[in-house]
Protein backbone atom coordinates (compact mmCIF):
# COMPACT_ATOMS: atom_id res chain seq x y z
CA UNK A 1 0.00 0.00 0.00
CA UNK A 2 1.55 3.34 -1.17
CA UNK A 3 0.13 5.22 1.17
CA UNK A 4 1.43 6.39 4.80
CA UNK A 5 0.75 4.03 7.73
CA UNK A 6 -1.22 6.63 9.68
CA UNK A 7 -3.59 6.69 6.97
CA UNK A 8 -4.18 2.99 6.29
CA UNK A 9 -7.22 2.58 8.17
CA UNK A 10 -9.70 4.69 5.90
CA UNK A 11 -8.19 2.67 2.62
CA UNK A 12 -8.74 -0.54 4.83
CA UNK A 13 -12.16 0.32 5.91
CA UNK A 14 -13.27 1.54 2.45
CA UNK A 15 -11.91 -1.36 0.52
CA UNK A 16 -13.55 -3.47 3.66
CA UNK A 17 -16.86 -2.18 3.24
CA UNK A 18 -16.94 -2.01 -0.55
CA UNK A 19 -17.33 2.02 -0.12
CA UNK A 20 -16.96 4.06 -3.31
CA UNK A 21 -15.79 7.37 -1.92
CA UNK A 22 -12.45 8.39 0.61
CA UNK A 23 -12.97 11.63 2.19
CA UNK A 24 -9.36 12.55 2.90
CA UNK A 25 -7.01 16.01 3.61
CA UNK A 26 -4.46 14.34 2.24
CA UNK A 27 -4.60 13.57 -1.35
CA UNK A 28 -0.51 13.04 -1.33
CA UNK A 29 -1.21 9.77 -0.75
CA UNK A 30 -4.61 8.80 -1.34
CA UNK A 31 -3.93 8.70 -5.17
CA UNK A 32 -5.88 7.21 -7.83
CA UNK A 33 -3.51 5.03 -9.82
CA UNK A 34 -2.28 3.41 -6.23
CA UNK A 35 -5.76 2.79 -5.10
CA UNK A 36 -7.39 0.66 -8.23
CA UNK A 37 -5.32 -1.90 -7.01
CA UNK A 38 -6.87 -2.32 -3.80
CA UNK A 39 -10.19 -1.49 -5.03
CA UNK A 40 -12.18 -4.63 -6.17
CA UNK A 41 -11.93 -4.71 -10.25
CA UNK A 42 -14.46 -2.21 -11.99
CA UNK A 43 -15.28 -0.34 -8.79
CA UNK A 44 -15.97 3.10 -8.99
CA UNK A 45 -14.43 5.44 -6.55
CA UNK A 46 -13.99 9.37 -5.98
CA UNK A 47 -11.45 10.93 -3.53
CA UNK A 48 -12.72 14.25 -2.13
CA UNK A 49 -10.36 16.49 -0.14
CA UNK A 50 -11.80 18.16 3.13
CA UNK A 51 -9.75 18.97 6.15
CA UNK A 52 -10.97 17.05 8.93
CA UNK A 53 -11.11 20.47 10.94
CA UNK A 54 -13.82 22.04 8.81
CA UNK A 55 -16.82 19.65 9.89
CA UNK A 56 -17.44 17.60 12.74
CA UNK A 57 -18.69 15.05 10.38
CA UNK A 58 -15.51 14.73 9.43
CA UNK A 59 -13.99 13.75 12.58
CA UNK A 60 -16.76 11.47 13.05
CA UNK A 61 -15.84 9.74 10.17
CA UNK A 62 -12.18 9.64 10.68
CA UNK A 63 -12.54 8.27 14.06
CA UNK A 64 -15.30 5.59 12.99
CA UNK A 65 -12.48 4.62 9.94
CA UNK A 66 -9.70 4.25 12.90
CA UNK A 67 -11.94 2.51 14.78
CA UNK A 68 -12.53 -0.49 12.23
CA UNK A 69 -9.01 -0.20 11.46
CA UNK A 70 -7.74 -0.97 14.66
CA UNK A 71 -10.76 -4.13 15.17
CA UNK A 72 -9.06 -5.99 11.88
CA UNK A 73 -6.07 -5.25 11.91
CA UNK A 74 -4.40 -4.77 15.70
CA UNK A 75 -7.48 -7.01 16.79
CA UNK A 76 -8.26 -4.01 19.30
CA UNK A 77 -12.13 -3.56 19.66
CA UNK A 78 -12.00 -0.94 22.10
CA UNK A 79 -13.08 1.59 20.20
CA UNK A 80 -15.03 0.16 17.89
CA UNK A 81 -17.32 -1.06 20.23
CA UNK A 82 -17.82 2.37 21.20
CA UNK A 83 -19.21 3.35 17.81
Amino acid sequence: MANDTKDRHVLAAAVHEKLNLIITFNLRDFKAKDLKKWMPEGALFRIMHHSSKSNICLQIIDYCCWAIFRKWERDDSESYELI
